[in-house]
């Protein structure tokens, strides 16, 4: 399925490509739940014979979603996890119908090893519809090349295709769609999971320092900020972030949070006084590095430096399996607008200035992921992204 058959299939999808490209969505989270309700819609419209086809389609969607924006990498994060929940769903309703045709099988007096998936049941398509049970032999060898086991040549190869039920006329559409939503609604109370560990990593009278803006950082902060009395130290994250840091900032302030905004140029000073740095972050990669703002790994250097731990607050759907290969195509630029104005137009004519918009902190940089699940050391993020993708997915 090429771009223009996507586009031209699935409206949603053309609409979200062009918002994407012209930037009308971005940052993680409106762009993973985003992609989770246009894949919702495709699911729902999408007509299907097997298994494979459903993956191939939300394949080809996924990449060229991908393809639309590559900085946004939670996108491809979303398309993933349901690339997985749609295995583990035909997974265990498969598991499902061959229990049920077992318990059918000893209730009839026969032999406990017959069963849909050996190859001496002999059982037809015709005789699976009289019980109710339309399994084709193409959907339960797909369930097999999915899991890497080999299909059995007993079967006959020239049945027809099967259909998305599994069993009693249940259709598997209405399965995915519950687990999208359930995605959906994972990540809106992402903010919430978080914040709630903030009671067991921040104390009284400790100095937090902070960088740029983060609506998981800043509630992860207010939320202690009920029980504890500490004080926030937010660099301003120039330019790029300096006015959601004075933002941030002064909404600390607000909840009753000691607060003060330094500049970036301050931050190697005043790090020897700070007990814990707290970070936000765009993505963190496969080998637990960070995709975050610009002037965050200034802040990580300069804990590292002062043996400051750095804690890292971020939602599950940020974990993507992308390593840092190529960190020049990672790296997107900003406007060079922020840092000095085009009505010095002798001055940029003469001058080649970068301002770029995100950075790169290595894992070793990092202490601790503070996430949805709970808090893990880089080290464990490798087992969480084999818990939450599949290994196939890794390239859309």
């Amino acid at each position: 399925m090429t771009a223009k058959d996507i586009e031209h299939t699935y409206p949603a999808v053309s609409n979200l490509i062009a918002r994407l490209k012209s930037r009308k969505v971005h940052k993680p989270f409106p762009v993973a739940v985003e992609t989770a309700l246009v894949m919702r819609q495709v699911i729902s419209q999408t007509r299907w014979s097997t298994v494979d086809q459903l993956l191939e389609a939300i394949r080809a969607v996924g990449s060229s979603l991908v393809k639309a924006q590559p900085s946004e990498f939670s996108c491809g994060n979303i398309v993933r996890r349901i690339l997985r929940m749609i295995r583990e769903e035909y997974q265990d309703l498969l598991n499902t119908v061959e229990e049920e045709h077992i318990n059918k099988e000893r209730a009839n007096g026969s032999s406990t090893s017959s069963s849909v998936t050996t190859p001496s049941s002999g059982l037809s398509n015709d005789q699976l519809a009289e019980r109710n049970e339309p399994i084709s032999f193409q959907m339960y060898s797909s369930m097999l090349n999915l899991l890497g086991r080999p299909v059995p040549e007993a079967y006959p190869q020239d049945k027809n295709l099967g259909d998305s039920r599994v069993t009693g006329g249940m259709d598997m559409r209405a399965v995915l769609i519950a687990g999208i939503q359930e995605i959906i609604d994972e990540l809106d109370k992402i903010n919430t999971d978080i914040e709630i560990q903030s009671m067991d990593h921040l104390h009284s009278n400790e100095i937090i320092l902070t960088q740029g803006c983060s609506k998981t950082v800043e509630a992860f902060l207010r939320f202690a900020a009920k029980k504890r009395k500490f004080s926030v130290i937010v660099a301003e994250g120039f330019p790029n972030m300096q006015d959601g840091a004075h933002a941030m900032a002064k909404r600390l302030a607000n909840a009753g949070i000691d607060t003060t905004v330094i500049s970036d140029a301050a931050i190697f000073a005043i790090m020897s006084r700070v007990n814990k740095v707290i970070l936000g972050t765009h993505a963190i990669l496969g080998n637990g590095g960070l995709v975050t703002y610009s002037g965050a790994h200034l802040v990580a250097q300069a804990a590292r430096h002062h043996a400051t731990p750095v804690v890292v607050c971020s939602g599950i759907y940020k974990l993507s399996p992308v390593y840092p290969y190529d960190l020049e195509s990672i790296i997107q630029l900003a406007s060079p607008g922020n840092i000095i104005s085009f009505r010095k137009g002798d001055l940029i004519s003469d001058a080649e200035i970068l301002n770029p918009y995100y950075d790169y902190i290595p894992p070793d940089l990092v202490d601790l992921f503070i996430t949805n699940l709970g808090g893990y050391p880089p080290s464990y993020l490798y087992r969480i992204m084999n818990d939450t993708y599949d290994a196939n997915d890794t390239i859309l």
